[in-house]
């Protein structure tokens, strides 16, 4: 047999075992979702994984498929870029402060790539993350794996138990400090591995973990408030990700340290999610300066995660002068990150039947810039009558400012032709609010709205957890799946027995 016969065998024989792979059995799906959502109860938040290839120059559909994978069974999934370096992985690993790292590969996972990371992991002393292998053709013997720092192997034939072990090591290795001082001397020592931790335990929903993240926001807002904040919004495929990259670089040449919090959407089902955006910022995230943590929306609508403000609030203390939310990308109901940042952007691509939109109240009426992106090749001419288009949709609505009428511009994050365009308007922008005393007053009504949000928050939080309505509740789940009572006659009877204990 020949080297090109051998090949083809060896791409036969992967199919075969990704086939298999492929049927994995819904009840062992089911039975690993329960366990994560058990996690979830006890820790406050989704176990986390960062998929990756490592240096490997594989094709990404490995990658893809095991990120799919840990999602569906209820995994927040970070995606590593193909071809990083095990020092970049264990960096991007720290940042998002995860809980394993599988090492993905359409072959059977060499040890070196394993024993390397686990190098890397140990410079950053992360001995708490646990590295397992996940390939097309998982070998027989593990031992090699094993020896070179690898915890396990994924297998579909034993991976509910596995899942079990794994899970049990992650929370034997848990070290969450309930000392406010700790993260807030870590945050002021611009410290990455406490700066994710603390970000980590905002957004955890258990009490202990609340209270001391309270702490911890009230001792670093004073710190905080001097970034300019920008929002970065648009419907999918109109390149958000590709922007803040060219973007980001160019803030970077010119001195600044930049934040930026990518937010993707969990499922309503799984509740896990694949956060992706940070592989379409390959160049910036390899930047120094440069801090990118992805969130995941936990079922929070307006296209933001629960607890961005907070974590905006973190990123200022630690020093990042420049801090970018791009929202999770859904259209017009993306308009939470509005009251949360300075000025808020909009991106729109021609030609793709979005010109309607510019008629429409929604998400345009809240934007301070509309940029057509994917200004470039053929699309130039599309992109200049698309702004001609949202101009006159811009010209008939009363402008959020005294001082500020939203303009509307071309640019290209592959070319960069208007990006640098984009950061004049924006400290153009913030110039005109300061001098007026608007940005004061912005921020302060944005202020209120956090408070409200939380009101709201805090409400519901108690509302599930009063007794007589933990007892009356699903009673009323059945009465009205039943058809023997309505929806708002149900609802008159649980808001009934809702009373606040002011203690």
């Amino acid at each position: 047999m020949d080297i090109e016969e051998n090949k083809n065998e060896t791409r036969k024989n992967n199919r075969a075992e990704m086939s298999a792979f492929n049927a994995l059995p819904n009840e062992s799906i089911v039975l690993i979702r329960k366990k994560t959502n058990a996690f979830v109860g006890e820790y406050g938040r989704r176990p986390r994984v960062l998929v990756t290839g490592v240096d490997q120059k594989v094709h990404g559909r490995t990658t893809r498929w095991f990120a799919s994978l840990f999602s569906e069974m209820g995994f927040d999934v970070d995606i590593s870029l193909l071809q990083q370096t095990p020092r970049l992985v264990a960096k991007t690993a720290v940042e998002n402060d995860v809980d394993f790292i599988c090492v993905a590969s359409p072959d059977t996972v060499s040890p070196s790539l394993i024993s390397h990371l686990a190098d890397a992991l140990d410079a950053h002393n992360k001995e708490d993350i646990l590295i397992i292998a996940g390939s097309e053709n998982p070998p027989e013997d593990d031992h090699p794996l094993v020896r070179a720092g690898a915890t396990g192997i994924v297998n579909i034939h034993r991976l509910v138990g596995d899942m079990d072990n794994w899970l049990a090591q992650v929370k034997a290795g848990m070290d969450v400090s309930q000392d406010p001082q700790h993260y807030v001397k870590g945050v002021i020592d611009q410290d990455r591995r406490t700066i994710a931790k603390a970000i980590t335990l905002i957004e955890s929903a258990l009490p202990a973990h609340q209270k001391t993240a309270q702490s911890i926001i009230n001792q670093l807002i004073p710190l905080s408030g001097n970034a300019i904040r920008i929002g970065v919004s648009g419907v999918p495929g109109v390149g958000k990700s590709s922007f803040i990259e060219s973007f980001g670089i160019m803030l970077i040449k010119k001195g600044y340290h930049l934040a930026v919090l990518a937010v993707d959407p969990s499922s309503s089902r799984s509740g896990g999610s694949i956060l992706g955006d940070k592989t379409r910022m390959q160049g910036l995230s390899m930047e120094p300066h440069v801090f990118i943590r992805p969130s995941p929306t936990g079922g929070t609508l307006g296209g933001v995660a629960r607890k961005t403000r907070e974590t905006m609030v973190v990123c200022e203390a630690a020093g990042f002068d420049v801090i970018i939310v791009e929202t999770v990308g859904v259209g017009q109901s993306e308009i939470a990150v509005s009251s949360m940042v300075d000025f808020f952007l909009v991106m729109l691509i021609a030609g793709a039947g979005d010109e309607i939109q510019g008629l429409k109240r929604g998400i345009i009426e809240f934007a301070d810039a509309i940029a057509i992106n994917k200004a470039d090749g053929d699309n130039i001419q599309k992109a200049k009558e698309a702004k001609m288009d949202y101009q006159s949709a811009l010209s008939v609505l009363c402008p959020p400012s005294r001082v500020w009428s939203p303009p509307v511009l071309t640019c290209s994050a592959h070319t960069m032709d208007g990006v640098d365009t984009i950061w004049e308007i924006i400290l153009d922008h913030r110039e005109k609010l300061a001098a007026s005393g608007e940005l004061n007053e912005k921020r302060r009504k944005q202020s209120i709205d956090w408070m409200w949000d939380l009101v709201e928050e805090g409400l519901i939080d108690r509302f599930y957890k009063h007794s007589k309505v933990i007892k009356l509740l699903p009673k009323m789940i059945e009465e009205v799946e039943t058809g023997k009572t309505i929806a708002s006659a149900a609802l008159h009877k649980l808001l009934s027995q809702f009373k606040l204990d002011l203690d």
